[in-house]
């Protein structure tokens, strides 16, 4: 079984439904997309006692108005931070500003099942504002991107297709529906 990232924008005006899996958007195997760090922040995640089992299920929530802030506060720093990712960032707020509903929802659970250590996602989402080398290292942990570091400290990516994925599955995932 793959682990699995689900974005979803539920059509519905009223927050979404934790089981609600209608209005797929975008999914990812074994990663979080590095887009999708551009419109959550820490205040987005929601933990919830799973029903079938002794864990929780941790999902990204936030209304479309405010990824869209998110997105346009964020994409600058990831312009800077990877190299020819700004059509990917342009292509990915056309994307969020298309969606139909009025939140975005990303499963992020069975991604985050794969690694030991729950703190990774909130590091991993102040990244874009606090570069620190914890927030690095967990940004890292849980996209599909490879950390290639410079002499100066700054953090390139030539987003080259190795390990099979494209340099769009990598940043925005795959569309679903």
């Amino acid at each position: 079984m793959a682990n699995y990232a689900t974005l979803y924008s539920p059509a519905s005006d009223s927050p979404p439904d934790l089981d609600d899996e209608s209005e797929a958007v975008m999914e990812s195997k074994y990663a979080i997309p590095a887009l999708w760090f551009t419109i959550f922040d820490q205040s987005a995640i929601r933990t919830y006692e799973d029903p079938d089992d002794d864990g929780s299920l941790t999902f990204l929530i936030t209304t479309k108005d405010a990824a869209l802030r998110e997105l346009s506060r964020r994409s600058k720093m990831f312009g800077e931070m990877f190299q020819n990712s700004e059509p990917y960032c342009e292509e990915w707020a056309s994307l969020i500003r298309k969606v139909s509903g009025s939140y975005l929802k990303a499963d992020v659970y069975e991604v985050l099942d794969m690694i030991p250590d729950a703190t990774e996602l909130p590091l991993a989402l102040s990244f874009l504002e606090q570069p620190t080398p914890d927030s690095i290292k967990a940004f890292f942990s849980l996209t599909s991107l490879p950390e290639v570091t410079t002499a100066s400290g700054g953090i390139v990516e030539n987003l080259s297709n190795e390990s099979g994925y494209s340099t769009r599955e990598r940043l925005m995932g795959v569309p679903r529906g």
